[in-house]
């Protein structure tokens, strides 16, 4: 990882032409990894802003997603365990995915089960059938998944 204000700080000491040609190398390794990689798989991020520790779980999250575009359904899943409903609705839920009814179910379940309401409303949103969800085995299902949960506490 290159940090420009550590190397600014020890080569401002000694001249600028120094810090300009090891800032130039840098880059320029930077530039041959990025040309060998298949996708584009590298993620830069500012550690020094204001307000880095959510901007760096969202950069992890984008990244992850970045890494997997086409699995919509696994993308949907990691988007419901890191909360983040926001993302789901910026960065899956765009008209390009499809998902079979189920795996709205599970997914349905699962933000259900966790609690997560925002995601329960995107999932009504974006195609999920209650009607064709809730049937009685699966409200006993949902019920007694509860039950556990708060015996658990």
């Amino acid at each position: 990882m290159v940090d420009e204000s550590k190397m600014f700080e020890r080569l401002k000491s000694t001249n600028m032409d120094a810090y300009e040609k090891e800032m130039d190398q840098a880059v320029s390794r930077l530039e041959y990894i990025s040309s060998r990689m298949r996708d584009n798989l590298i993620n830069v991020f500012r550690l020094d802003s204001e307000g880095c520790g959510q901007d760096i779980e969202l950069t992890i999250l984008r990244a992850f997603l970045n890494s997997r575009k086409n699995e919509y359904y696994e993308n949907l899943k990691l988007a419901l365990q890191w909360n983040r409903n926001d993302i789901a609705k910026t960065d899956i839920f765009t008209g390009e995915e499809e998902f079979k009814s189920y795996q709205l179910a599970n997914l349905m379940e699962m933000a259900l089960i966790q609690n997560k309401p925002e995601f329960v409303e995107l999932l009504l949103e974006n195609g999920l059938n209650l009607k064709s969800f809730l049937t009685v085995r699966r409200l006993c299902f949902l019920y007694n998944s509860q039950k556990v949960c708060n015996q658990k506490i």
